[in-house]
């Protein structure tokens, strides 16, 4: 599933409860990045903007 905030976009596998969140790096431009956790966590901070 594609998923925005502001300009930026990820990806997220779900897996159960859990979910994959692929992304690029809040701080490093052209790097990528990815978080794994409750599903309920890392999507609300990645649509909320904070960085886990």
């Amino acid at each position: 599933m594609s998923q925005r905030r502001g300009d930026a976009e990820a990806y997220l596998v779900r897996i159960g409860s859990r979910v994959e969140l692929f992304t690029g790096h809040p701080i490093r431009p052209g790097v990528g990045y990815f978080q794994v956790g409750p599903a309920s966590f890392v999507e609300r901070n990645f649509r909320q903007g904070t960085v886990c």
